[in-house]
């Protein structure tokens, strides 16, 4: 019924459950574009707030999407940045931007900050699993630059 043009609330709502549920099985390439889908359209309160959805979307996408998508699909989102303009999200964008900018540095204090924040969230189960990913994601990155 979906895929004949359903109800547009449950089709973006099971974008969003799809997107967590990669991410909890670590596909995190298929999470990130699940979760950029539903930027726009999020609904899906029951699950978690808007904020923690964004914070969720950002550091999927630093994992799987390459520089340039990542700048089109998320840094310059209007979604993102007026989410990430909130003090409480403040540090996710810092990462976010140290990733694009080439800023390793700040990129590693920025993670830093975000593990203490996913580590209080429904994300914590993956926590290691998205650290590593995230730390083999900024060294690939300064290999490609040298």
């Amino acid at each position: 019924m979906i895929e004949q043009g359903g109800d547009w609330d449950r089709r973006n709502r099971l974008k969003v459950y799809e997107a967590l549920y990669n991410a909890s099985i670590r596909k995190f390439s298929e999470a990130a574009t699940l979760f950029l889908e539903g930027l726009a359209t999020f609904t899906s309160y029951e699950l978690c707030t808007y904020n923690h959805f964004i914070f969720c979307a950002i550091l999927m996408s630093a994992v799987s999407i390459d520089r340039v998508n990542l700048k089109k699909k998320v840094t310059d989102a209007p979604e993102v940045l007026a989410v990430i303009r909130d003090p409480e999200l403040s540090r996710v964008g810092d990462l976010i931007n140290s990733i694009y900018n080439s800023e390793y540095a700040t990129f590693f204090q920025s993670l830093g900050t975000c593990t203490r924040d996913l580590s209080t969230t429904f994300c914590s189960a993956w926590l290691c699993v998205l650290i590593a990913a995230c730390r083999f994601s900024c060294l690939a990155a300064v290999c490609r630059l040298s």
